[in-house]
């Protein structure tokens, strides 16, 4: 019996920019900076595309977004892949799908650009080792 490992991870952000009072879109960073977390309320795994699971391939998708006021991600580009195209496909319909609770700066819901999120995708046998920190397991 074969184990879908799908292991997600956020990775941080590029560009810094100053959070003022009246802003209503802030960089990512400056949410690190401030202390400010991002809350996922609904979280949407990828589904491991059937072919790329016959086939045995493994791969990596990095998504950038932006989060809107109401809390869900838009502008969902393709930073960066590994393996077949499909895993794109899956991690942008999961990101889309995915859910979080209304950014607050300055006690107003804001707009939070260049988030990135990171989907890997792995196929591991029953030997393998089932501890790995990150990854969620699905049985096939």
């Amino acid at each position: 019996m074969k184990k879908l490992m799908v292991k997600l991870s956020a990775i941080g952000v590029l560009a810094v920019a100053s959070l003022s009072t009246s802003a209503s879109t802030i960089n990512a960073n400056d949410l690190v900076e401030s202390g400010i977390d991002i809350v996922k309320v609904k979280n949407v795994m990828p589904v491991y595309p059937s072919t790329a699971i016959t086939q045995k391939k493994h791969g990596q998708v990095v998504l950038s977004y932006d989060l809107n006021k109401q809390g869900e991600p838009e502008n969902i580009k393709v930073v960066s892949f590994k393996g077949t195209k499909r895993f794109i496909r899956s991690s942008v319909q999961a990101l889309a799908k995915t859910r979080f609770e209304p950014v607050i700066a300055n006690d107003q819901a804001v707009t939070v650009v260049g988030l990135q999120k990171q989907y890997d995708f792995l196929l591991l046998d029953e030997n393998s080792n089932k501890d790995i920190p990150g990854l969620i397991a699905f049985n096939l």
